[in-house]
């Protein structure tokens, strides 16, 4: 338990620290689960390690910071929790992880107006691109399982899986309108991906596959049982398609009430 590390769970204390100790010891005795009790538990971007399961007891809430400065940028984006070219790692249970979007973004616009933070972006894309976070973001890692959580409140896509090499998503909810370019599910460049009975709600594309690096591909992608909501696109290949998509089989998943049904096989 986080708590034998000294967690609060006030919804106020970063236990970053305290969590990060609970996941470099349980990786280093050889793998375990740690565990997130009942409770709001407000914490700075943690990192997942080999072997480990992150499980989040119903009742717990593992809070994203409110200010730019709880995060770490990690390989590509900030996040709640990441990993980098891990393996054997897995974050389990009913609890919930709260990216507090609303929170975190009226603290970059402060900041963008100040001068604290700069952004030439914000003038093309009309919103904000520095600073924004994942709920999760992992990269190059291989045997990953995220099973039971939600995922709410993101101010940048909420999950993205990148280079990864089997990864198994399964009835996880998704429930992030908080802030736009929040994408339900990312798999980027990522091979053997398994998506199951998962219920999806974001302001911009629900499952997205992207491919952004020639040397790799989105291949082997199953996505079964799914029900998804989506401001933008329900399901969509792209829009980065560098390397590209090979045998990709979305089955019996609505978008709405229309269900995606056909199987594409792109080179």
């Amino acid at each position: 338990s986080i708590k034998q590390y000294g967690a609060v769970a006030d919804g106020i204390t970063n236990n970053a620290v305290a969590i990060q100790q609970a996941i470099d010891k349980v990786s280093e005795g050889g793998g375990g689960r740690v565990i997130i009790p009942p409770g709001n538990y407000m914490t700075g971007a943690i990192f997942l390690k080999s072997g480990v399961d992150l499980h989040l007891q119903l009742g717990a809430t593992l809070l994203g910071p409110t200010t730019t400065e709880g995060y770490v940028k990690a390989k590509s984006r900030p996040s709640i929790v990441s990993a980098i070219d891990q393996r054997d790692i897995s974050i389990s249970g009913e609890g919930i992880i709260d990216g507090q979007a609303q929170e975190l973004m009226l603290d970059i616009f402060k900041k963008l107006r100040s001068g604290e933070l700069k952004d030439d972006s914000i003038w093309m894309f009309k919103r904000p691109g520095v600073a924004r976070a994942n709920n999760i973001n992992m990269v190059g890692c291989k045997n990953v399982k995220i099973t039971g959580i939600t995922l709410k409140n993101s101010s940048d896509w909420i999950q993205d899986y990148r280079q990864c090499d089997n990864v198994v998503i399964d009835r996880i909810k998704v429930q992030s309108t908080a802030y736009w370019n929040n994408d339900g599910l990312d798999i980027t460049d990522s091979k053997n991906v398994r998506i199951t009975n998962c219920f999806i709600n974001s302001s911009d594309d629900a499952i997205c596959l992207k491919s952004e690096d020639a040397r790799f591909l989105c291949e082997n992608i199953y996505i079964d049982s799914c029900i998804l909501r989506s401001s933008a696109n329900g399901f969509k290949l792209g829009t980065a398609s560098v390397g590209g998509f090979k045998n990709i089989v979305p089955n019996d998943t609505r978008v709405g009430e229309v269900p995606l049904t056909k199987t594409s096989n792109l080179a």
